[in-house]
């Protein structure tokens, strides 16, 4: 998943470079939908990639074997009108009911459905070198979050970010 249609055409064009890719979000028109829905309901014997906003979490999945949810701090994957509901959640139950890996991944992870995950046996992962090198020389101070001794004030924040806040 990926947060808005605005990123189809970047995100489509890197990933078809590897793998086939089926796209789907809610701008696409009536017949180019009924087609994608045909297609994907028809292929099940090859691996295909699905590529969407949150309206693609509700295709007709069969054997997925990883959810991927892109820039998971986003809010534009909470619906708030109609029927409301949290994307990462229900990409996090679809993944558990399909027995499918699952990937929330975010520089700013959101602290609620985190603390959710982890709860439900996930697990964070965290890279500890920048995938692209910053131009700018920036202080970064690690905290292990295994060491239970740093979260006194708050069980998901550290106690050296929440002084730095509070300054």
């Amino acid at each position: 998943l990926y947060p808005e249609i605005g990123l189809t055409t970047q995100l489509v064009n890197s990933v078809s470079q590897h793998v086939p890719v089926l796209y789907f979000h809610s701008q696409l028109t009536d017949v180019e939908r009924a087609t994608l829905w045909a297609t994907y309901i028809q292929t099940d014997r090859e691996p295909v990639v699905v590529m969407g906003t949150r309206s693609a979490l509700f295709l007709p999945h069969r054997n997925l074997g990883c959810v991927i949810v892109d820039e998971a701090h986003e809010q534009s994957y909470k619906q708030q009108n109609d029927i409301r509901y949290n994307a990462l959640l229900v990409a996090g139950a679809l993944a558990k009911i399909h027995t499918a890996q699952f990937l929330a991944a975010s520089a700013t992870p959101p602290i609620t459905e985190t603390e959710l995950i982890e709860k439900n046996g996930g697990r964070v992962v965290c890279l500890h070198e920048q995938a692209i090198k910053a131009t700018t020389d920036r202080q970064i101070t690690l905290i292990d979050n295994k060491d239970r001794t740093l979260f006194k004030k708050h069980s998901l924040i550290s106690d050296k970010l929440l002084d730095k806040i509070a300054y």
